[in-house]
């Protein structure tokens, strides 16, 4: 009989997170596994579920614990949900409850005891300093995360193991030859290299260092280059972004895209992809440039060091410090023996890491593991 997981969420977003997941779900083995997704809120998760042909269950929520950061706030949120939730857990005999962001993580975690399930946290980002995680490590019957450098945030009473996120290559094909084609849709100059940012537009992904890196590389640079950036607005920065590159005179070189997919269809015919943001848990955007054998250069926080070996698979620079980034970038731009080697190695050592079905198959053994044996 196979083990019932739960995979609660709340659906306003789409993030690496839950591309991850939806991966682990579609790779399970259904003669062990058999995952029961919970969506509260309609919206860009349920279209993503929809066209990835994964059901899930519809349970209509609006207020979730973590949603603000006050304890009072917290408690009520967990004991309005913890009925409803914890009925869910047992009228669909769930036996293991696996959350992925905070606001399940905070909302789930009493429900999923309440209804006799073991709960399992699964931690993506880094954690911020706060009481309210070893709470949490006293309610998790295990914790598990994306990268050591997640691992140390997380609170020093709790045993975490680390679970690399898995990625589909499946559409990594060779898409280079596309480059011609998305040249002309963009009415850019033929001959020109491209450089891309792929994150969305918030503070921690950093938009603007790669616009000031841009303009050193746009100064310097003997080849027309066209600066793409691929991502949602959702953290207001596009306009202040865009202001920058009007005042730094390359507004006509930088391309707001917005949200694109499939992004391997954009990666692969990219020369280069920069990386600035800082303090991020895994780095999806570095493996999926990998795996488009797209060259990366990126800066030295968070994942990232845990993903690049410097100049090996990619290029590592110091955080915030454009002069750095653009100095790298320059370096592989004119350099094709290197682009071509970092490339190489970083395809290979993606698509040999991060393969959805090894990683499903050792997330179900942790399931078992957390069951006894069921």
């Amino acid at each position: 009989m196979p083990i019932r997981v739960c995979f609660p969420f709340v659906g306003d977003s789409v993030g690496g997170s839950h591309i991850a997941t939806a991966l682990l779900i579609k790779n399970f083995d259904p003669n062990f596994v058999e995952p029961v997704v919970v969506v509260h809120q309609p919206g860009p998760l349920c279209e993503y579920l929809d066209h990835i042909e994964i059901p899930y269950k519809l349970v209509p929520m609006t207020v979730f614990a973590g949603a603000r950061p006050s304890i009072p706030h917290i408690a009520f949120s967990q004991v309005r949900a913890l009925r409803r939730l914890a009925g869910i857990v047992r009228n669909n005999g769930i036996n293991i409850v696996h959350t992925n962001d905070l606001r399940m993580h905070l909302t789930w975690a009493p429900a999923a005891r309440a209804g006799r399930a073991k709960f399992l946290w699964h931690q993506h980002v880094l954690l911020s300093p706060s009481r309210m995680w070893n709470l949490l490590a006293m309610i998790a019957n295990r914790s598990i995360c994306v990268s050591e450098a997640v691992r140390r945030t997380m609170p020093k009473s709790v045993e975490v193991d680390i679970f690399l996120n898995p990625l589909d290559f499946s559409a990594s094909a060779d898409l280079r030859d596309r480059k011609p084609e998305l040249v002309q849709d963009l009415a850019l100059d033929p001959n020109c290299r491209l450089v891309g940012y792929v994150g969305n537009m918030t503070q921690q992904k950093r938009p603007n260092m790669f616009i000031r890196a841009a303009e050193k590389i746009a100064r310097d640079s003997a080849q027309p280059i066209a600066f793409l950036m691929i991502g949602d607005d959702r953290g207001g920065q596009r306009a202040a972004s865009e202001q920058l590159a009007k005042d730094l005179g390359i507004a006509d070189q930088i391309h707001f895209l917005g949200h694109r997919s499939p992004i391997e269809q954009w990666l692969a015919p990219m020369d280069l992809v920069l990386a600035p943001g800082v303090g991020g848990g895994f780095g999806r955007t570095l493996i999926e440039a990998m795996a488009a054998s797209t060259p990366v250069v990126a800066v030295n926080s968070g994942g990232h060091p845990e993903i690049i070996d410097d100049r090996k698979t990619g290029i590592l620079v110091p955080p915030d410090d454009p002069d750095s980034m653009a100095a790298a970038a320059l370096e592989v731009l004119g350099n094709p023996d290197l682009g071509g080697i970092l490339a190489s190695a970083g395809h290979s050592y993606a698509t040999a890491t991060f393969l959805p079905a090894p990683i499903a198959a050792q997330v179900s053994a942790l399931y078992r593991q957390m069951v006894g044996g069921h």
